[in-house]
């Protein structure tokens, strides 16, 4: 699903007026029913053990998401919920009065502003401003807004009232929503900080609005997708499925470098060895003795003395950058990798502040590799590679992503509630859903680690990114079932990959015995 701006569908909706011919009411009607029937679907899921009757709150704007609000109010009355209409204003568009018009026709009951409380409510519907809304609050709606969300279940149309729908930065103050139904498609201010945090659970509803003549490189969403693992080669051995070399690694953080490699191993990397200081390879070669270290003479951090092993080394792959510390010494070996290896590379975590000290050498270092490098900053990382703060780096991060991306010839990976993937081309994927779960220290780790494998096994940059992340998503689907949101770890991810992988590669358990 492509994620629009609120100009490209304002655009989209205009030229299916004009161009396509379809009347703009039918476009209302086909909104307004979608959204019946979805909350009608969740009051009857939430209602099933009470007993009681349903009465839903169809909070309407003055402009065409009030307009979504009366259509969807009628279709609830007609599915026999009880509905109250709150006018938050007198329809402005022509559109949303004639559905006004329509709902008192039919009998349905307008309820003053100042009699609604949210509370005698199965659910309030927020169909206050939509995508629309580019201005702050006023005291009305401010007051209004407060009130809708202190219900016990909210579902918005379109977006939560209060975001803008660009950037989501909240205009004043924002409705909490339990579900959030998308019209035709998701916008960006539903996966952008700190809006996304206020849209619950984002449900899309097509509803009849064409989407031709949209400029290239638009992010999509993948919610969830299935990862895509060829079988395992049966003649292959350990050189077949390649070598990554793990760096990183310092005397007060050895343990982002151990869950990285070990990531890398089981997710089938033929070698996996790892250069560290030596108190940190000594903890490997002792708990984890699958894994090759590199012996050297680093007491405290990586330096300059580490490059010449490295260089030599015979991996295929190199992972940067997790633990290693941020002092000037291993950041200058990041650059200097860069400059004179032209293995495939992953650069994670503190390996990413080189960056910006070598912006002017980047486009060169990076685009002489035959398969792109990956970059995985989460978005205050690639606030810090930019020399912006978060917070701009979270509003704009799919141009910026996408700009970054193509400049430097990288695939990017952009971490945070859900994960946006930039490739060369400029195309942009943001894949799963927010999952708290993941929401853990090592957790990047691993996800460099399966990363390098894949990489190691000769998946092109792109796809190793791509799989590496829905694998991690599946993972973490799997680990809220079963350890709740809350109790999730990178021990438990390292747990489950191998019985994940079993299955997504089919491999049968009983038929190998």
């Amino acid at each position: 699903m492509q994620i629009l701006t609120r100009e490209l569908m304002q655009n989209c909706d205009q030229r299916t007026i004009e161009e396509a011919g379809v009347p703009a009411l039918l476009l209302m009607e086909s909104a307004g029913l979608a959204c019946a029937r979805v909350i009608a679907r969740l009051l009857t899921e939430r209602m099933d053990t009470s007993g009681d009757k349903a009465l839903a709150a169809v909070v309407c704007g003055p402009g065409n998401n009030g307009g979504d609000g009366y259509v969807c109010a009628r279709h609830l009355h007609m599915l026999g919920i009880g509905v109250h209409i709150i006018q938050t204003a007198k329809p402005k568009t022509d559109s949303a009065r004639q559905m006004c018009r329509i709902a008192e026709t039919c009998g349905l009951e307008f309820i003053e502003t100042a009699h609604f409380r949210s509370d005698r409510y199965s659910v309030v519907v927020d169909a206050i401003f939509g995508i629309g809304l580019n201005r702050d609050l006023d005291e009305l709606h401010t007051e209004i807004i407060n009130q809708c969300s202190d219900a016990e279940f909210v579902v918005s149309i379109d977006i939560p009232s209060g975001i803008d729908a660009d950037t989501g930065e909240i205009l004043g103050h924002v409705i909490q929503a339990d579900f959030t139904i998308a019209l035709q498609c998701p916008k960006q201010g539903h996966f952008l900080n700190p809006g996304s945090i206020h849209s619950g659970q984002l449900i899309v509803e097509p509803i009849g609005i064409q989407l031709e003549g949209l400029p290239k490189n638009l992010p999509f969403w993948i919610p969830e997708e299935i990862p895509l693992l060829p079988p395992r080669l049966p003649w292959g051995h350990k050189g077949t499925f390649g070598h990554v070399l793990a760096i990183g690694g310092c005397s007060h953080s050895p343990g982002a470098i151990r869950l990285a490699a070990l990531s890398s191993h089981l997710m089938g990397a033929g070698k996996t060895s790892v250069i560290s200081n030596e108190s940190t390879l000594q903890a490997i070669q002792i708990a984890e003795p699958e894994l090759l270290i590199q012996p050297c003479s680093l007491k405290e951090h990586l330096s300059h003395q580490a490059l010449k092993d490295i260089l030599k080394h015979p991996a295929d792959v190199l992972l940067i950058g997790p633990g290693m510390g941020r002092n000037l010494e291993s950041l200058v070996l990041v650059q200097e990798l860069l400059e004179k290896d032209s293995r495939p590379m992953i650069l994670d975590a503190d390996a990413l502040h080189a960056l910006p000290g070598a912006k002017e050498d980047l486009p060169r270092w990076f685009g002489r590799r035959k398969n792109p490098s990956i970059l995985t900053p989460h978005v205050g990382e690639l606030g810090v590679i930019l020399g912006i703060s978060t917070e701009e780096t979270e509003a704009r991060k799919f141009m910026l992503a996408s700009e970054l991306a193509q400049e430097w010839n990288v695939v990017l990976v952009v971490k945070s509630s859900t994960t946006l993937i930039a490739f060369p081309d400029g195309n942009l994927e943001l894949l799963g859903s927010p999952n708290p779960t993941l929401a853990k220290g090592g957790t990047g780790d691993f996800l460099s680690g399966l990363m390098a494998a894949l990489l190691a096994m000769e998946f092109p940059a792109e796809e190793a990114a791509r799989q590496a992340v829905l694998i991690l998503d599946l993972l973490g689907r799997r680990i809220s079932e079963t350890h709740s949101t809350y109790c999730g770890s990178v021990k438990a991810l390292l747990e489950m990959l191998p019985q994940t992988i079993a299955e997504l590669t089919g491999f049968d358990s009983e038929d190998s015995e």
